[in-house]
C-alpha cells in the first residue's frame, strides 16, 4: 500500500489546485465585451492578435515583437520590446 504524503506537503498542493480550480471557472464564466478604445498589441508570436480584433472596435496596432511570449520580459528581448514600448509612446503625442 502507497504511503500518503505528509501534510506539510499536502497543504501547498491543495492551495495551488483551488487556485487552479477557480480560475477554470472564472474563465469559462467571463464575457467578452467590445473594447471601445484604440490598443496597441506587442505580438510575441504570430497570430495572437486575431482574438483582439473581434472585440475591439478602436483601432488595433500590431507591432510584432521577437521571442516567445514567456521570455518577453528577459534579456535580450526586453530591450527591442521597450525600443518598440517607446516608438509607440513617441507616437501618441502624449508624452
Amino acid at each position: 500500500m502507497p504511503k500518503r504524503p505528509p501534510k506539510f506537503w499536502m497543504r501547498p498542493v491543495q492551495r495551488l489546485f483551488q487556485v487552479y480550480k477557480n480560475n477554470t471557472q472564472a474563465a469559462c464564466h467571463y464575457l467578452v465585451k467590445n473594447y471601445p478604445e484604440d490598443i496597441t498589441f506587442l505580438e510575441a508570436s504570430p497570430g495572437c492578435a486575431q482574438g483582439w480584433q473581434a472585440v475591439v472596435t478602436g483601432k488595433l496596432q500590431i507591432h510584432p515583437v521577437p521571442g516567445p511570449h514567456g521570455k518577453m520580459m528577459q534579456p535580450p528581448q526586453v530591450s527591442v520590446l521597450g525600443k518598440c514600448l517607446q516608438r509607440c509612446l513617441d507616437n501618441t503625442g502624449y508624452l
